[in-house]
């Protein structure tokens, strides 16, 4: 018996009577047998409900939801961190970047579509927009299916409607934008009639409210674009309503 014990000890087994298994198979509360355990204990404290090789649904859309939004705010901050890159450029050389924004009604102001949200006179100017872009950013890609490009027509159409019925001045700044993503929130939370969506353009219309209604006027100050915001605005607008459900039911009955 001592004798078949030091065999099972040579060959890795630990002592017992039981008779050995073919290759494979584990014994009951063997080494493999804890090493598995010891892997679902380790899992199930990792991730709660993972056990027997299945996830919480739940859980796996939130884990799945929080990469998507730490995607999205990388791209908020590489742009913000452009429009300021251009300001700092803008600043140290002696040519004017700023001079060729958005000219009304010239062939040679149409890249100004393009350019206009990336050009600032100054610092202050381009903060206010970059806290007020921060914050209306962050809500839309939180709240909507294709924020970039929803964002972009609402650059695009508000720009070129600028293009068309703006003063003949540089028109420069992401203040459009700013009004146009407003627009594109508060108008089409309201469309779309859904719980988060019409939560926020609740938060957008008390957080810009203020400054919604004071921008889209005629003001004493010549160098504000009021009509720069008031284009960005039905811009947005525009746009949350033909990508709106409330469109294409439209569209249907005509």
């Amino acid at each position: 018996m001592r004798s078949q014990a030091g065999a099972w000890e040579r060959e890795g087994l630990t002592w017992s009577l039981v008779p050995r298994l073919p290759p494979g198979n584990t014994l009951p509360g063997g080494s493999a047998s804890r090493s598995a355990k010891t892997r679902r204990s380790l899992g199930d404290i990792a991730f709660p409900g993972r056990s027997l090789g299945t996830r919480d649904p739940i859980r796996i859309r939130l884990e799945m939801t929080l990469s998507h939004m730490q995607k999205e705010f990388y791209r908020i901050g590489v742009l913000l961190l452009a429009m300021w890159l251009v300001r700092i450029v803008d600043a140290t050389i002696p040519y004017a970047l700023a001079d060729h924004g958005l000219q009304p009604r010239q062939w040679s102001g149409l890249p100004g579509i393009v350019t206009m949200p990336f050009l600032h006179g100054n610092f202050s100017h381009l903060f206010s927009n970059t806290v007020s872009l921060g914050i209306l950013l962050g809500l839309l890609v939180w709240s909507r299916k294709s924020p970039w490009v929803l964002a972009a027509l609402t650059s695009v159409v508000g720009a070129t409607l600028l293009w068309l019925v703006g003063r003949d001045a540089n028109h420069i700044g992401a203040s459009g934008l700013v009004f146009g993503l407003i627009g594109l929130l508060i108008v089409g939370g309201f469309l779309n009639r859904r719980l988060i969506p019409v939560g926020v353009a609740i938060v957008v219309g008390i957080l810009f409210g203020g400054t919604l209604l004071s921008g889209i006027l005629p003001g004493s100050d010549t160098e504000v674009s009021w009509e720069g915001h008031l284009c960005g605005l039905v811009g947005g607008a525009a746009v949350a309503f033909f990508a709106s459900e409330e469109a294409g039911r439209w569209r249907i009955r005509g």
